[in-house]
């Protein structure tokens, strides 16, 4: 089965996000609050937190009663990346989100809290900025990397390059840039447009992340194996004007339509 890769976009929250978490049999709450600035969903990366984390580690820091798993649901090839708050006893707790609109959408949950006391609670819908493909990258110019230490793409430099009459020359160019195309070859209907999206699977698309992430000129992080958080590599797509998916046969479209699409992708260098 071939390895199949994940795109995790940046999360930004304008203003601090705080939530509650309320267990039943105890009596306990615990405020969590997630702090202003810029995280991905599960990267760490320099100054940037893995979101999940930081929420889980800030849940069992605090007064409640037993301990708490926040995860993602994205390892496998057919996973719905949906988010899930697991306490790990059988004490069951709610969540209200009390002033964390944005955290609340990001994560895919909805309503003002999880009125209903449980041991788990799960998003609706998938998290986002994410994009979980159903099929493998196709046209790889130089292999899937698979260690940190080695590079993603193909070399190349912007180089200009110049002979007189004379004969002598001169040359100057940029640092070395590494890119790669992100194609999808086939894709199914409801991994590519937003209009095919299936019922409670909202931001499933590629067009979602196209909208959120390629269109707004923001860099997200490549995730090879989708089931390797550790892995990842920070890229920026170098044409992201235009959404235009190719169907494997002419006029079926729909769901379960298989379409076509790629981008021109390079490493980002902040």
């Amino acid at each position: 089965m071939a390895i199949i890769c994940k795109l995790e976009g940046r999360i930004i929250f304008p203003t601090n996000q705080t939530i509650r978490i309320d267990e039943s049999i105890s009596g306990q709450f615990d405020i969590v609050v997630v702090l202003a600035g810029e995280y991905f969903f599960n990267t760490i990366d320099g100054a940037t937190p893995a979101l999940l984390q930081f929420i889980e580690d800030e849940i069992n820091t605090g007064p409640l009663v037993d301990t708490y798993d926040v995860t993602m649901n994205d390892d496998a090839e057919g996973s719905d990346g949906k988010i899930t708050f697991q306490r790990t006893g059988t004490d069951a707790f709610t969540i209200t989100w009390t002033s964390a609109v944005e955290l609340r959408e990001a994560l895919g949950f909805t309503g003002v809290s999880t009125s209903t006391p449980s041991a788990s609670h799960s998003s609706g819908y998938q998290p986002h900025p994410l994009f979980l493909p159903n099929c493998a990258r196709g046209d790889v110019k130089a292999g899937e990397p698979t260690a940190s230490t080695q590079e993603f793409g193909a070399p190349s430099k912007d180089f200009t390059f110049a002979i007189a009459p004379s004969g002598q020359s001169t040359g100057y160019g940029y640092e070395e840039t590494f890119g790669d195309t992100l194609r999808f070859k086939t894709l199914k209907g409801y991994k590519t447009g937003k209009n095919f999206e299936r019922t409670g699977r909202a931001y499933e698309s590629l067009e979602s992340f196209w909208r959120e992430v390629f269109a707004e000129g923001l860099d997200f992080r490549f995730h090879p194996d989708r089931s390797n958080d550790a892995l990842w590599f920070p890229l920026v797509v170098s044409n992201p004007q235009t959404f235009e998916p190719s169907p494997h046969v002419e006029d079926w479209w729909g769901q379960e339509a298989l379409f076509a699409i790629g981008f021109e992708v390079v490493k980002y260098v902040p």
